[in-house]
């Protein structure tokens, strides 16, 4: 980050951001780290050759996720990230990953590749996830290839129906590129899915309407967990041809 913003969010003055919101970020990121964890660890399990894995991260915003998964013995070497957001976001992260680079110029770093797409157009998606696809079969791969879309404080932004195409583009491309493996992990809130809820005590039914949502779209919810804030949804679910 540029050292202005970086001297806000540093100590002292990160004590003047709500702590509520500051415990809402811990939550989801270190849920989302062990879903990716566990994602990995079972596609190790599986696949007997050398899998490559690949990690679409829709509205990765500034999140700096990809870059400790590349960069520290959490990655591996067949680990590649394609983060999805606005044209201005990308341009920024590029500028923070320029300064990053400027900055640690004795390490070889490895960056995620980032494609400029607004969430609520179908042709701005379909497009970049043919730049993805161009990507992924540039680089050929001894094993199975495994994918992981990672849904984080997203979809409850994006207009009405915008989620659910967003997922039907997920089915196809999963279908016409050959993925054997495909994983969605998520802390957001889908549509018509807390709806009348108030707390965490109806856990189970939101549960019981977030699988509902999840089935239409051939994905099995394998761990849910909510939480406070508007992103209270945390879970994980793997994709079944078959549903």
């Amino acid at each position: 980050l540029p050292p202005f913003t970086r001297m806000i969010v540093s100590y002292p003055l990160c004590w003047l951001f709500p702590n509520l919101h500051h415990q809402n970020v811990a939550m989801r990121t270190v849920y989302l780290d062990k879903a990716l964890d566990r994602c990995l660890e079972e596609t190790v399990k599986l696949d007997k050759e050398i899998s490559t894995v690949e990690i679409v991260t829709f509205g990765a915003g500034f999140d700096t996720r990809s870059l400790r998964y590349l960069n520290t013995n959490k990655g591996f070497r067949f680990l590649h990230f394609h983060e999805f957001d606005l044209s201005h976001v990308v341009q920024s992260k590029n500028c923070m990953f320029q300064r990053l680079i400027e900055r640690r110029k004795s390490q070889n770093i490895q960056l995620p590749k980032l494609y400029s797409c607004d969430l609520n157009h179908e042709r701005q998606i379909t497009s970049a996830l043919n730049q993805v696809k161009g990507d992924i079969h540039s680089r050929p791969s001894k094993g199975e290839r495994t994918i992981i879309f990672v849904f984080e404080a997203v979809a409850m932004y994006l207009n009405p129906g915008a989620t659910e195409r967003l997922l039907e583009l997920c089915n196809q491309f999963i279908h016409n590129n050959g993925i054997k493996r495909s994983y969605l992990c998520f802390a957001d809130r889908f549509p018509s899915t807390n709806a009348g809820l108030t707390d965490l005590i109806e856990e189970e039914k939101e549960k019981q309407l977030c699988q509902v949502f999840l089935n239409r779209h051939k994905f099995q919810l394998l761990d849910f967990l909510p939480k406070p804030g508007r992103a209270r949804q945390m879970g994980l679910a793997v994709f079944q041809a078959t549903a």
